[in-house]
């Protein structure tokens, strides 16, 4: 680890391959949870469900440390004045340390788990008559064990060590400031009838937004507030103050606690692949478009096998024909491609024989 590094830097550069692969997979299975391939939705709800768990569990776990000693609140940031690290300092000074850094980083707007309640909360109601139960705070598919073993490491970790918390903070909430606004775009470009908003498809006329484009609607969907913050800014006040404020107070941590935050910002990364894969299977067991993980794992295989940017769209239409199921058509399509082409081979080479006999 380079100590001379910010402290985000470090955990970005660390986890950029992981980074890279969780990526690879919302990229590739969001599409999945919006028309054509989906009718309604649900596969979404599931999948922003299992997320919703994991900003409960920190963001709940954050809120509990700071109550722990709310009188020294009201002094935050005379507290935070001086309070570089010292090497000699007693458990119980480097306890209140830690809890007046995550104090200074507590931001208000920024937490998700009300609006992730909301949106669950109305999917249900809403978008699946309530057969989901899609607003409950816990997760009780028995096929969710990646997601246990997730949500049950983060209270493990966290408990006896409450500045792994910058790590969750640094890696969700900046996860919604870059990919989520594309996410965002993709889900609006369902369309408000997709989310079952006949009121607001009414006021804007049906208009469907373009996925490719940053700007939000006028009229904010209900069920997608976990993408959206309060102000005219659209959040990107909220995530100055937040980027400022994590630089600050990353100096207040010992090179120890910056040193185990790098290790479980790869551990989150690594839940957070694992829980992915484990959607897919556990949304195929309910009928949903998904794609089980071995045949994620190997289109993802046959694409890294092709190269080239003649080869490339090939490789995309194996991935986009994996995904919506028509890969056994395909493969049957190009055995026959080949044995037309090997007859008319066949065809070329007997004539070339006769000519030369003749």
């Amino acid at each position: 680890m380079d100590e001379s590094r910010p402290l985000h830097e470090e955990i970005n550069k660390t986890t950029r391959k992981l980074h890279t692969e969780l990526n690879r997979l919302v990229v590739f299975y969001l599409p999945l949870a919006v028309p054509p391939a989906a009718t309604s939705p649900q596969a979404y709800a599931s999948g922003i469900k299992a997320f919703a768990q994991v900003y409960y569990t920190f963001e709940n776990l954050w809120v509990e440390e700071l109550q722990i000693d709310r009188d020294h609140a009201a002094d935050l940031e005379k507290n935070l004045t001086g309070l570089r690290p010292d090497g000699n300092a007693s458990s119980q000074d480097s306890q209140a340390r830690v809890r007046d850094v995550l104090r200074r980083l507590f931001l208000p707007n920024l937490m998700r788990t009300r609006a992730l309640m909301d949106d669950l909360a109305y999917l249900d109601r809403e978008c699946m008559n309530g057969e989901t139960h899609a607003s409950s705070t816990t997760y009780a598919s028995p096929q969710a064990q990646d997601l246990q073993a997730f949500v049950s490491h983060i209270r493990l970790s966290i408990t006896g060590n409450p500045h792994r918390l910058l790590a969750y903070a640094w890696i969700f909430y900046m996860a919604l400031f870059s990919g989520g606004r594309w996410i965002r775009a993709q889900l609006y470009a369902a369309g408000p009838e997709f989310w079952a908003q006949q009121s607001q498809q009414k006021s804007n006329g049906g208009v469907k937004p373009n996925k490719d484009s940053q700007e939000v609607p006028t009229a904010q969907y209900q069920g997608l507030s976990f993408f959206h913050f309060p102000g005219d800014e659209d959040g990107e006040d909220i995530k100055r103050d937040f980027k400022a404020r994590f630089a600050e107070v990353e100096h207040h941590l010992t090179v120890d606690e910056r040193r185990d935050m790098v290790a479980e910002s790869v551990r989150i990364f690594e839940f957070a692949i694992a829980m992915v894969q484990e959607l897919d299977s556990s949304d195929r067991q309910q009928g949903s478009p998904r794609l089980s993980q071995g045949r994620y794992r190997q289109t993802k295989s046959s694409m890294a096998s092709v190269q080239g940017p003649v080869l490339s769209p090939l490789a995309n239409l194996v991935s986009v024909g994996q995904a919506s199921g028509a890969w056994s058509t395909f493969r049957k399509f190009s055995y026959l491609v080949l044995l037309l082409f090997g007859y008319l081979a066949l065809r070329r080479s007997i004539a070339s024989l006769l000519s030369n006999a003749s």
